[in-house]
């Protein structure tokens, strides 16, 4: 989890799913995460997230579906400090790249 920036509300992975979409709006090819040669763009992300979720029907919520993804494109990814610091990883380069506007509406 991010910290709050000067009194707002910290970023969780329930802000994730509106952040990756916002990111790919902008920069659709900025690397989101990266695991030895494995580089996946915020567009791939978010394209294998979209596609694991139509498959299972839409009951996941992204939370379940981002370990499966990764599990399945940059295994390497969740080893170290797992989740949590790919979550960390992604809110933090997503606020860098939306600024203000990574805040929670």
């Amino acid at each position: 989890m991010t910290g709050g920036m000067a009194g707002k509300p910290a970023l969780t992975i329930e802000d994730l799913p509106r952040l990756l979409a916002a990111v790919v709006d902008i920069h659709p090819d900025r690397i989101a995460l990266s695991d030895g040669d494995t580089h996946l763009t915020y567009a791939r992300l978010q394209q294998e997230i979209t596609t694991l979720d139509a498959a299972m029907g839409g009951v996941l919520g992204f939370d379940a579906l981002l370990p499966v993804v990764l599990s399945n494109v940059a295994p390497g990814l969740l080893g170290g400090g797992g989740l949590p610091a790919v979550v960390d990883t992604l809110l933090a380069d997503s606020s860098e790249v939306l600024g203000d506007d990574a805040v929670a509406p």
